[in-house]
C-alpha cells in the first residue's frame, strides 16, 4: 500500500472538512452580535439546558450502532447499520416524549421553579440529531467529505436566518430551538439524498438483519456507548449545574461564550477527527499499525492549539466586549479560564478514535467515568465551600485538563501496541 498516498489523502480529506465547516461557521460567528441583543441571556441559558439535553438524549438513541457505519465492511453491510440506528433512535425518542408528557407537568410543579416547557421539544430534536449523524457517517463511509461539508454549510445557513427571523419577533428561546430543529432536517435531507440511501431497502430489513447487525457491533453499546454517554454527560452537566447553582443569566453567559470561543477549536477537531477515524479504520483492515498516524496527527494537532491558546488569552474578554457589548465581558471572562481545557479537548477528540479503531471501547469506558467522576467532584466542592462561579471553573477546567491529557498519553501507548 502506497502510505504516502494515504498522508496525502489524510491531508485532503481533513482540508475539505475543515474548510467546509470553517464556511459552516462563518454565518453563526457573524450573526451571534446581533443574536446576543435579540436574545437575553436567561434565554440564551434556558436554550443552552436544551442544546445539552437534546445532545445527550442524541448521544444514547441510536445504541452506539452509527459509529459502526465507517468500519462496516461493505455498503450493503452499512445501509443495513444506518438503518438499525434509525430505527433505535426513532422508538426511544418516541418513549422519551411519552414519558415526559406524564413527567414534566409533575416536575414543574413540585421539584424545581424553572419553566420547562422546552424538554416537550427534546426528543424531537434528538432525533433530528441522530438522523443527520447516522447520514453523516454513512457519506464517511461513501468518502463523500465535499456532501458532508456542503450539508454543514446549508444546516448553518437555515439556522441562522431562522435564528434571526425568529428573534426579530421576539419568540424566546422557542425562536432558538425552532432554528436548531429545522436546520438539521435541512442537513439530514441533504445527506439523504447525497448518500443515495435506499429507503424502500431499509423499510424492508429482516428481522434476521437486525439481529445479525446487532450481534455482529455489539461492542458498541456494550462499551463503546456507555462511555459516550458518560462523556457527554461530563461535558453537559457543567450547563445544569450553573443555572441550578448560579442561574440562568450565568449559564447564558457561559454557554453562548464556550459555544463561540469553542466553534473554531471544534469545528477543526471534528473535521480532523473524521478523517482520522476513516484513515485510522483503513490502516487497522489493512493491518497497519497507527503509530506513525497517531503521532504525526498529535504534532498537526499541536500545531494549531498552542497557538490559538496564547492568542485567545490575550484577545478574548476584549473581543467579547467590543463585538458583543460591555455587559459580555463577563463571559469573556468566564473563556479565558476555560480556554485550556478547549485547547486540549481540540487535541484529545481526534485522537480518542484511536480506542474505538482498536476495539478499545472498555478503557475508554473507563477512562470517561473518571471523567464524570471529575465533573461532578468540581461542582461538589463548588457547593460544599461556597465557591464563586469563576472559582467553580477554575477547578472544573484544571481537573479536567490533567484527565485529557492523560487520555492523549494513554492513545499513544495503545497505538503503539497496534
Amino acid at each position: 500500500m502506497n502510505f504516502n498516498f494515504i498522508k496525502s489523502e489524510f491531508i485532503r480529506n481533513s482540508a475539505t472538512l475543515v474548510s467546509g465547516n470553517s464556511v459552516a461557521q462563518i454565518l453563526p460567528i457573524a450573526v451571534a452580535p446581533i443574536l446576543t441583543r435579540l436574545y437575553t441571556p436567561s434565554e440564551l441559558g434556558i436554550f443552552a439546558l436544551f442544546l445539552s439535553t437534546t445532545q445527550f438524549i442524541s448521544t444514547i438513541s441510536c445504541g452506539g450502532f452509527e459509529y459502526a457505519i465507517p468500519v462496516s465492511k461493505d455498503e450493503n453491510e452499512a445501509l443495513k447499520v444506518a438503518t438499525v440506528s434509525i430505527i433505535i433512535s426513532l422508538f426511544l425518542n418516541i418513549f422519551i416524549f411519552i414519558l415526559s408528557l406524564v413527567l414534566i407537568p409533575y416536575l414543574q410543579g413540585t421539584l424545581v421553579d424553572q419553566n420547562l416547557s422546552w424538554f416537550y421539544f427534546a426528543p424531537v430534536g434528538a432525533f433530528m440529531i441522530s438522523a443527520y449523524n447516522i447520514f453523516n457517517y454513512k457519506a464517511l463511509k461513501q468518502k463523500g467529505y465535499k456532501k458532508i461539508a456542503f450539508s454543514n454549510i446549508l444546516k448553518s445557513v437555515f439556522r441562522s436566518i431562522i435564528d434571526l427571523g425568529l428573534g426579530l419577533v421576539k419568540l424566546g428561546y422557542t425562536g432558538l430551538i425552532t432554528g436548531l430543529i429545522i436546520s438539521y432536517i435541512v442537513g439530514t435531507h441533504i445527506l439523504l439524498r447525497k448518500t443515495n440511501f435506499n429507503l424502500r431497502t431499509a423499510l424492508n430489513i429482516k428481522v434476521s438483519d437486525f439481529k445479525k447487525i446487532v450481534t455482529q457491533f455489539n461492542n458498541f453499546p456494550k462499551y463503546y456507548l456507555p462511555g459516550l454517554a458518560l462523556n457527554n454527560a461530563s461535558l453537559h452537566l457543567p450547563n445544569y449545574f450553573i443555572s441550578n447553582l448560579y442561574g440562568t443569566t450565568a449559564l447564558g453567559f457561559y454557554s453562548y461564550g464556550f459555544r463561540i470561543l469553542s466553534m473554531p477549536l471544534m469545528l477543526i477537531g471534528k473535521s480532523i477527527s473524521d478523517a482520522y477515524f476513516e484513515m485510522g479504520s483503513t490502516y487497522k483492515n489493512s493491518g497497519k499499525s497507527l503509530k506513525n498516524l497517531y503521532n504525526q496527527t498529535f504534532i498537526k494537532l499541536a500545531i494549531i492549539a498552542i497557538p490559538l491558546f496564547f492568542l485567545f488569552s490575550f484577545v478574548v474578554e476584549d473581543v467579547f466586549t467590543f463585538v458583543f457589548g460591555q455587559d459580555w465581558i463577563v463571559a469573556g471572562r468566564y473563556c479565558k479560564i476555560i480556554l485550556p481545557l478547549l485547547c486540549v479537548r481540540l487535541i484529545s477528540r481526534p485522537l480518542s478514535m484511536t480506542f474505538l479503531i482498536l476495539d478499545k471501547q472498555r478503557t475508554l469506558m473507563i477512562w470517561q467515568l473518571c471523567l464524570l467522576i471529575f465533573t461532578i467532584a468540581s461542582f461538589a466542592i463548588a457547593v460544599v465551600y461556597n465557591k464563586s462561579i469563576e472559582q467553580y471553573l477554575l477547578l472544573f477546567t484544571l481537573l479536567l485538563t490533567f484527565h485529557y491529557l492523560f487520555l492523549i498519553l494513554l492513545g499513544k501507548f495503545i497505538s503503539s501496541k497496534s
